[in-house]
């Protein structure tokens, strides 16, 4: 669960062959928090999923923080969920989770036969638990190598008091459910809208912006961030297990784009962030344009996915971008693929009547963070945070960025990097494996006590190019340390773009957000 508690059922204990694939499974999740992939989907999808849990209200459930928090997964569809953990996610947890259970006596290999058990078993347990779980694949090969690494061979795999808790766990009885809205009934209708906002004469007043909505159609509004949901009476679906989303009506608010150097990337960071859960989200080629909304310039793209609630249906997302002093704003309009021509006239004259303003149309107050700041190198630019310093190399071909401790001093009065990053680019005709290849070897030549973590090397996208990511540890200049090194790395035209983040062990999960922000936020050139 998002902020760290993780809880152990019944079933878990019931359907492990042994101690050890409950402590797997224990160590995975707990590798998820680590590694901070929860608070990290949650901030993603804030900007879809908590309006809409506002909208919840109108479903009828038991209302306050615990109806919200039921149906935080409220998305528009396109199997928007939240705490859908990636493949890399997934792998990732596994590699922690190996090392913590190694450390604790159990062998790690039990973590992977587990899951893998579930995953050939179809039955009820399985399927569920990797419906936010995705096999990242061949985690037995890749566990099983990671451990030969292990100093300790020795492993236990059981306790004399399993068969017993096993024993206890099949004994319980599960509680009763509730009956559940068939799919067909529209629920958004029979609620109370506890938290409407405000809306004067059909017109919808955010933080520094205001539209015309739909006759008829509900508001609900976030006030900590001015983001809103709205909704006709039929648009909102649940189905018979639970799962919920919008599929008539209206989103908006405001997107940190921080970092992105114009409106285009700001817009293809919203996209590229509803990507990384929504996998059937798919931009329309040609109908991406450029037009003005509310005398600001603003963008218009068309994307098209499947429901996550209604089978066969196929769902039109229209998306407006404009940006403004508080981000990028968005209007994200959503409906069925045969109904999009009845409710057109809608959506294109909330549009038309967007206006902006320099002062809050309501008393909602929107805190705005000190501005990042944005170093320009060759071919590259990065966005890094505001009270980070940013010192070019005396060459002048790279950069150091690095917080106010980030630098220590040797006894023999040079410098090195302990928090922070180092970036540049550089040119070379060399392939992206290669060149990456030799900037490993030039980092341990300098470091012998660099090496790279197995299984921590793999491809990925950076600003839609290729690119590799590896991860390494070894000593740091701190007394005492383990010290944790992020390498990215990118092809460019004729060259390679890499940057390196630095940190202690300790102080990793920490600093982790931002150097993921800063990897995402990268502009290639």
């Amino acid at each position: 669960m998002p902020g760290g508690p993780i809880y152990v059922n019944s079933g878990l204990i019931a359907v492990a062959d042994n101690e050890a694939q409950v402590a797997g499974v224990i160590a995975h999740e707990v590798g998820h928090v680590v590694l901070r992939h929860s608070t990290n989907q949650a901030s993603k999808r804030s900007i879809f999923q908590l309006p809409a849990a506002l909208a919840a209200g109108a479903l009828g459930d038991s209302g306050g923080l615990l109806g919200s928090l039921s149906n935080i997964g409220l998305g528009f569809g396109l199997n928007s969920v939240f705490m859908k953990y990636s493949r890399s996610a997934e792998h990732d947890a596994d590699i922690v989770g190996a090392r913590m259970m190694a450390a604790a006596g159990y062998s790690p290999v039990e973590m992977a036969r587990f899951f893998q058990k579930l995953g050939e078993s179809g039955g009820g347990s399985g399927p569920q638990f990797l419906s936010d779980h995705p096999n990242p694949g061949n985690r037995v090969q890749y566990v099983t190598e990671e451990i030969q690494s292990y100093q300790n061979g020795h492993y236990t795999t059981n306790s004399r008091a399993f068969p017993g808790m096993k024993s206890l766990a099949a004994g319980i009885k599960p509680t009763e459910k509730k009956a559940e809205v068939p799919t067909s009934t529209n629920v958004a209708a029979q609620g109370t809208a506890a938290q409407t906002a405000a809306v004067v004469a059909g017109r919808m007043s955010g933080p520094w912006f205001e539209f015309l909505v739909p006759a008829g159609w509900q508001t609900f509004s976030d006030t900590a961030d001015g983001s809103a949901t709205i909704v006709p009476q039929n648009g909102v679906n649940r189905t018979v297990r639970g799962q919920t989303e919008i599929v008539r009506g209206m989103l908006t608010g405001y997107f940190d784009a921080r970092g992105s150097t114009s409106l285009s990337a700001a817009t293809q960071a919203f996209i590229d962030d509803l990507r990384n859960t929504n996998s059937g989200l798919r931009a329309i080629p040609g109908d991406q344009k450029s037009f003005h909304m509310g005398g600001e310039p603003s963008q218009s793209n068309f994307l098209e996915g499947p429901s996550t609630t209604i089978r066969g249906l196929r769902e039109n997302v229209w998306l407006v971008t404009t940006q403004r002093p508080q981000g990028l704003f968005y209007l994200a309009m959503i409906s069925p693929k045969d109904e999009y021509g009845s409710l057109y006239p809608g959506f294109q004259a909330a549009i038309d009547s967007v206006r902006f303003s320099t002062e809050t149309m309501t008393a909602v107050p929107v805190v705005q963070p000190p501005a990042a700041g944005v170093y320009t190198g060759q071919g590259f630019v990065m966005p890094y945070p505001p009270d980070w310093t940013a010192v070019t190399a005396e060459q002048g071909v790279g950069v150091r960025i690095t917080p106010d401790n980030g630098i220590v001093r040797q006894s023999d009065g040079t410098e090195s990097i302990v928090r922070g990053l180092i970036a540049g680019s550089f040119e070379t005709a060399e392939s992206l494996d290669a060149a990456t290849t030799s900037l490993l070897s030039g980092f341990q030549s300098s470091n012998p006590g660099l090496n790279l973590v197995r299984g921590q090397r793999r491809p990925i996208s950076v600003d839609e190019r290729p690119g590799e990511s590896l991860f390494l540890e070894g000593p740091s200049k701190l007394a005492n340390q383990t010290e944790y090194v992020w390498l990215v790395t990118a092809k460019l035209d004729g060259g390679l773009f890499y940057t390196v983040m630095i940190a202690p062990e300790s102080e990793y999960d920490a600093l982790y957000p931002t150097f993921e922000k800063t990897v995402n936020g990268l502009t290639l050139e």
